[in-house]
């Protein structure tokens, strides 16, 4: 299943109901299959499983709690998708970005929110540097081992070098 999907979905839902942390099964079903028409209603509760399954959402009784931050998602005007761009597979994992954060975070030395403010102004002069570098260079910095990551992006740069 798209996470990022699912995520703007249930952000649908949260943002219609007065308790936005709790969603039953029906505000998903009433919402999202007869309001909006954006999931068929058989659809609905394999959605929902594996919502569950995924961690987005976890049973609280008869409702279900919000696992993230739904304020937090930009869902724009002209969002729709389809069943299957939903549930195909995305077995892509998390990004360089993700992965560096979660170093950072499981070394103790910061949150994932120092990090991202840390970057801000780590290398001031060098505006134009990506964040996953500075990101990079910064916990190298802190003698954090970023080892595998720092070899799967010079295969990738060979890789990609050859193939010019």
């Amino acid at each position: 299943m798209d996470k990022g999907i699912a995520r703007k979905a249930i952000s649908i839902v949260s943002l219609e109901k007065r308790d936005r942390a709790n969603i039953s099964r029906e505000d998903i079903v009433n919402i999202l299959v007869f309001k909006r028409k954006m999931l068929k209603e058989e659809s609905a509760n394999r959605f929902i499983d594996e919502c569950v399954q995924n961690g987005l959402i976890s049973p609280n009784g008869k409702k279900f709690q919000i696992n993230f931050n739904v304020s937090g998602v930009q869902i724009p005007i002209d969002f729709s998708f389809t069943e299957e761009e939903l549930f195909e597979e995305n077995n892509e994992g998390p990004s360089l970005l993700d992965r560096l954060l979660e170093i950072a975070v499981l070394s103790g030395k910061m949150t994932k929110k120092d990090a991202l403010t840390k970057i801000k102004n780590y290398l001031p002069n060098l505006s134009y540097v990506d964040n996953n570098v500075k990101l990079l260079v910064m916990l190298n910095d802190n003698f954090l081992n970023t080892k595998d990551i720092r070899k799967e992006i010079e295969k990738n740069l060979t890789e990609i070098i050859l193939h010019l």
